[in-house]
């Protein structure tokens, strides 16, 4: 049974395209589409933050080195930008998206790189999913899986509360005025 809750763990896009592609395996081709396309989107935001802190940044770095990097990037970003965005984590892939802007890549040569590039990615996945659906499905709804993803959930609130608190105790021990 799908628990809605499990839609708020803040764990990465492929868990829920992995749930969604072996519960309906004959819609995997439009979920893998749907992902690619709202990470396309993640990463033009990404590629601007970059470009706009790669502005602010040029006069710090020397003319030489800037050059160098530039160079380096407009001749093989496409490689590491299609390679980056089809490995999964670890991969820095958000840093790569940043330099990518910062040093100024083409955006079309970038749009058309990590549009297929997260299309295949998401497409693998999703199709993985679908093939196995049946084990995926088992392993998902197992009582482990679900304490695991009920424990994933608590993990972040717990962190996200620790500032909450020290702000409040900071406010209760100033003097009234």
């Amino acid at each position: 049974m799908f628990r809605p809750w499990c839609l708020l763990i803040p764990v990465n896009k492929e868990l829920l395209l992995v749930v969604l592609s072996a519960r309906r395996p004959d819609m995997f081709a439009w979920y893998a589409t749907i992902a690619a396309i709202g990470s396309v989107i993640s990463c033009v935001l990404l590629y601007e933050l970059g470009r706009r802190a790669g502005q602010l940044l040029q006069h710090r770095i020397k003319a030489r080195h800037s050059a160098l990097v530039q160079k380096h990037v407009h001749r093989h970003g496409g490689y590491a930008l299609a390679l980056g965005a089809i490995l999964p984590p670890p991969f820095p892939f958000t840093s790569l998206v940043m330099a990518a802007g910062a040093v100024g890549y083409s955006i079309p040569k970038f749009l058309g790189t990590i549009s297929i590039a997260r299309f295949i990615r998401f497409a693998l996945v999703a199709g993985v999913a679908a093939h196995w659906s049946d084990s995926v499905l088992q392993l998902w709804e197992s009582r482990a899986t679900q304490l695991a993803a009920f424990a994933l959930l608590l993990c972040p609130l717990a962190l996200a509360s620790i500032p909450a608190l020290r702000w409040v105790k900071r406010f209760r021990s100033q003097p009234a005025s």
